[in-house]
């Protein structure tokens, strides 16, 4: 039996992953369905806490081994998604790999180490780039992750 996304008062608690790799590179996927790039996310399930949810994610999406995960932040938010609108409860988190060796799923088409300065001219999928826009961006300038 599928588990179900845990929805408590009409938001859907969820999920946002930013990985970045010994360079300090962020690891980006590209959507199958639209071709546009995005980091690990998705909903929490049930049975989850937001950490667990997130460590889950990366090995989900990636094959990845989580190390040295960190909470951003968390937002409350309202998305407009394929799935139209949808109010978020969410956590954004920033986790470390060595050396990527990403297992791509059927979601994704391929994976791409991103420069931090170069995440501005990359075609994020429009839920992520919202996000950034509005908040990761000044979170990794306070945590001293540099656009240089």
């Amino acid at each position: 039996m599928k588990e179900k996304t845990k929805i408590i008062n009409g938001e859907v608690y969820a999920v946002m992953v930013f990985i970045l790799d010994e360079n300090g590179n962020l690891l980006l996927l590209q959507r199958k369905d639209n071709r546009k790039w995005e980091t690990v996310k998705g909903g929490v399930l049930e049975n989850e806490n937001d950490e667990k949810a997130a460590i889950w994610r990366v090995k989900e999406e990636t094959g990845l081994e989580v190390k040295n995960l960190q909470k951003l932040l968390g937002v409350s938010d309202e998305l407009t998604t394929s799935y139209g609108k949808t109010k978020i409860h969410g956590s954004i988190w920033l986790c470390q790999v060595k050396c990527p060796q990403v297992v791509i799923t059927e979601e994704h088409l391929q994976y791409q180490p991103i420069p931090l300065r170069s995440i501005e001219n990359v075609d994020l999928y429009t839920p992520i780039a919202n996000f950034y826009e509005k908040k990761i961006k000044e979170v990794f300038e306070k945590r001293g992750l540099k656009y240089e």
